[in-house]
């Protein structure tokens, strides 16, 4: 799920500042205006919030932003299963 977040991520990224007046326009419009009326603004919502990234910052969820969050979250996750570990009484 992380690579198709990324990918899609990109996909966005690249379309927002594409050559194409056209193609930057609607993407535009459908990231920061449509937002979850258009299939590309849910997209970007999607991906935004699973980084707890801004829309506006899309382009920085990088295949590098994405490992290094998943290694952030799995080492919290064994930080506080470590912390709240049952112990057994004494």
């Amino acid at each position: 799920m992380h690579q198709l977040s990324c990918r899609c991520a990109k996909f966005i990224a690249n379309a927002l500042h594409s050559d194409s007046d056209v193609v930057s326009y609607v993407t535009r419009h459908g990231v920061y205006y449509g937002r979850m009326l258009s299939p590309i603004g849910r997209n970007a919502y999607f991906c935004c919030s699973r980084y707890g990234v801004s829309l506006y910052d899309i382009a920085f969820i990088t295949k590098d932003f994405v490992r290094s969050y998943v290694r952030r979250a799995q080492s919290l996750d064994v930080a506080y299963r470590n912390a709240y570990r049952m112990r057994p009484p004494q």
